[in-house]
């Protein structure tokens, strides 16, 4: 078994024999340390480390500052903007218009929304003039074959047409 005196003497030997001018310089630890280094170091690192972190903060909010508050500002004028005028409650708004908040109050509380009758809305519909886009000419087939198409049981359709 080979020992570590042993193993350190072929080393400095093989070295003699390839690079006889390196193993001629002697071996010197020619670095120093000044006195109380190790000491001050632990110190010394928190402090860059607490200066650091301060720059980086403060450069943080150098670059969030321009650029994020005109980007806030743009997307919060768009959203006011988008509420306050949007065309569809405007149309809505002005239908309403027409009634007052006595007759809006009396329709809704009456519970009359729920008595509407479905033929006497689709008589009321089909004599005004808004009526369009039906063909005249569709038969009971094609009307089968499109509620079909739409997943409708065959025998409620049956049934109906009965």
């Amino acid at each position: 078994m080979t020992t570590g005196k042993n193993i350190a003497q072929e080393i400095t030997e093989e070295l003699k024999e390839n690079a006889p001018t390196l193993s001629s310089i002697k071996r010197k630890n020619i670095f120093s340390v000044p006195h109380g280094y190790f000491e001050e170091l632990p110190a010394k690192i928190k402090e860059q480390c607490i200066e650091e972190d301060h720059y980086k903060v403060n450069r943080i909010l150098r670059l969030i500052k321009p650029r994020s508050i005109a980007a806030a500002a743009s997307v919060i004028l768009i959203a006011i903007s988008l509420l306050v005028y949007n065309p569809e409650n405007s149309n809505e708004q002005l239908a309403l218009q027409n009634f007052t908040n006595e007759e809006i109050r009396e329709y809704l509380f009456t519970g009359a929304i729920y008595e509407i009758n479905e033929e006497d809305l689709i008589n009321e519909y089909l004599k005004t003039d808004n009526v369009g886009g039906f063909e005249d000419n569709i038969n009971d087939e094609e009307i089968i074959e499109y509620l079909l198409d739409d997943d409708i049981d065959l025998i409620i359709i049956m049934n109906e047409i009965n």
